[in-house]
């Protein structure tokens, strides 16, 4: 994609894109499309900033349904808009989509459920994933006027999840320059957001195992212990028994002794 004077301009059948690379961060833009006579169209994201770090997407969607149009979330009809008094304006379609992934892969199954509220707090359509997507069922408005809705994720039960608790703001445009013409943009959280809404849960890692405790070292004392005998060691009971007696006999045999020369010294003592 070219750019001459700020402006490209290229062509795009059903079901293609176009992507224009290296746009500097903060710079705005807009997206028209010509050409679309006869068609309810539905932009969504067609103006905005380019934001650092993230992809803006703008996209049409383009619907030819039959003449008379149809009620919807709108209300009834709000006139003919300027058109032909024999012209009934189509009524403008917006169908709201988002994404899921789940530890950055697209989940299998439809474990995940979503809301779609309105400015009230009213609950519209609660949906479920289908893989990584989740897509709500077609809004209808047949009046001009400004409509806000809220897309959540629901927080489930499992506890080894972190489900995404971001709040996407759907503010919804309508115009009747013919035929009812909805735009559509985002807010995430309060913040411009210009592409699809996008939900991102992730496992919650598991707890670090506890340290274990260190069981303090036995220091060897300076000097060995004596050893002390076992008391089932009947040997060592035996050798202690004969050094007691002993001890007892050479106990015995110096008080004898002691008690002999203090006669004889009485003895000596008698005869002088």
């Amino acid at each position: 994609m070219s750019f001459t004077g700020g402006v490209a301009t290229f062509t795009l059948k059903h079901g293609q894109s176009k992507t224009a690379n290296g746009l500097p961060a903060g710079v705005s833009y807009t997206v028209e499309e010509s050409d679309n006579s006869g068609y309810t169209v539905t932009k969504t994201n067609a103006t905005g900033p380019i934001q650092t770090g993230s992809t803006a997407t703008a996209s049409f969607e383009n619907y030819k349904g039959s003449s008379g149009g149809s009620g919807g979330s709108g209300g009834s009809s709000g006139g003919n808009g300027g058109g032909s008094s024999s012209h009934t304006p189509q009524p403008a379609r917006v169908n709201l989509t988002a994404t899921k992934t789940m530890d950055g892969l697209i989940p299998t199954g439809s474990g995940f459920t979503f809301f779609l509220d309105d400015a009230n707090g009213q609950r519209l359509q609660v949906k479920n994933n289908q893989g990584g997507n989740i897509t709500f069922d077609t809004l209808t408005f047949n009046k001009t006027g400004t409509y806000v809705y809220y897309l959540t994720e629901q927080t489930g039960n499992d506890k080894n999840i972190n489900y995404d608790t971001a709040s996407y703001k759907v503010t919804v445009t309508v115009t009747c320059p013919y035929d009812y013409a909805a735009s559509v943009s985002y807010e995430k959280n309060g913040q411009a957001y210009n592409s699809v809404p996008a939900f991102a849960n992730t496992t919650k890692q598991a707890a670090p195992a506890p340290t274990p405790t260190q069981t303090p070292s036995v220091v060897a004392p300076a000097r060995p212990l004596d050893n002390v005998p076992k008391t089932e060691d009947s040997s060592n009971l035996a050798l202690w028994g004969i050094l007691a007696a002993a001890s007892l006999l050479s106990l015995t045999v110096l008080l004898a002794g002691t008690k002999t020369r203090k006669v004889r010294f009485q003895g000596k003592e008698h005869q002088s």
